[in-house]
């Protein structure tokens, strides 16, 4: 009796292990496309949360009328202290540029932070 596997058996053995190997690719290619969108809205909300710092402590800059803005850029937040000076952007792996704005915006009686989507890549 023999021992061994036909080139047939081989061959479908290369294919099944290959159907593995993509599927699993696939799969982490999108875990690691979702941790990065996770991780781009946590660093938005970071430089809002350097704004809202930047607000408290220059109150008298803010916006006292309804609907009116302030901008400010990611420059000063990071000159400031406000925001890590290295804060990077983990969809395109490049720092977030310093003229990136943040607009203060006062609307309902309270100050609203968004960053200009505008600016993301300016």
């Amino acid at each position: 009796m023999k021992k061994g596997l036909t080139l047939i058996e081989m061959v479908g053995v290369v294919i099944v292990l290959g159907i593995i190997a993509l599927i699993a690719v696939a799969a982490i290619d999108r875990n690691m496309r979702q941790n990065r969108e996770e991780l781009y809205a946590f660093q938005i909300k970071s430089i809002e949360e350097g704004a809202k710092n930047y607000a408290t402590k220059h109150a008298n800059l803010m916006p006292n009328r309804e609907g009116d803005t302030f901008p400010i850029d990611l420059g000063a937040l990071k000159a400031g202290g406000f925001v890590k000076p290295d804060i990077e952007n983990p969809l395109t792996r490049n720092p977030f540029p310093d003229c990136l704005q943040v607009i203060i915006r006062r609307r309902n009686g309270q100050l609203e932070y968004t960053v200009s989507e505008n600016t993301i890549d300016c």
